[in-house]
């Protein structure tokens, strides 16, 4: 799955120059890697996806848009909402991050690279890893905020994916409608699905 060229550590501190942001990338992995299997998800590739998710994310906006753009042109799974995103580059650091990781690592793993790409915005049909991810993300033990201290009290004393799932959204939703931004359509799309899944779990 990996055909490693440099170390994990070599790979964040090439790309990323914020120190509390590799922090919170090794406590994303390192919270899914323990919690994985709670969901009957791989814990290698999860941990995978913690370590890596935000790659991208100290990119400046044109060379974030450039390895989307790239990855985007190799057609291993539809980017939607591409062209709203690129007006928010911020939204494809994910995506730019699968681009890296493809040329530093050789990862062509479609579920770590989908978990990846849809970390900031969710999305429909998503496997539970990418689930994972997204919550993750929000809930890792570094996040000092409320909302992901109850994040993490339902994934592991309830231990309900697809509530933590739909929380995510909310909270994330309804921080940037007080905020009075803009709403990427693709979480919209997932926070709808999201309420449909706790429905029937």
């Amino acid at each position: 799955m990996v055909e490693k060229k440099i170390s994990s550590n070599l790979l964040l501190k090439k790309y990323l120059i914020n120190d509390k942001r590799i922090e919170h990338s090794v406590s994303t992995a390192l919270f899914m890697k323990r919690y994985a299997r709670t969901f009957n998800i791989d814990p290698d590739k999860s941990y995978l996806c913690g370590l890596y998710h935000d790659l991208a994310k100290d990119m400046n906006d044109s060379d974030i848009i450039k390895f989307s753009s790239a990855f985007k042109e190799r057609g291993i799974f539809e980017i939607n909402y591409f062209d709203y995103k690129v007006k928010y580059p911020v939204l494809l650091h994910g995506v730019a991050a699968c681009e890296i990781l493809i040329i530093e690592l050789g990862i062509t793993d479609f579920d770590i690279l989908k978990s990846i790409a849809h970390h900031t915005t969710g999305g429909v049909k998503l496997s539970d890893m990418a689930k994972f991810t997204f919550v993750a993300d929000y809930a890792e033990p570094l996040r000092g905020f409320s909302e992901a201290a109850k994040l993490k009290k339902i994934l592991i004393k309830e231990k309900s994916l697809n509530k933590a799932y739909f929380l995510s959204y909310y909270f994330q939703i309804n921080h940037l409608l007080q905020k009075r931004r803009s709403i990427c359509p693709e979480s919209l799309d997932g926070y709808n699905e999201a309420v449909e899944l706790i429905k029937t779990t």
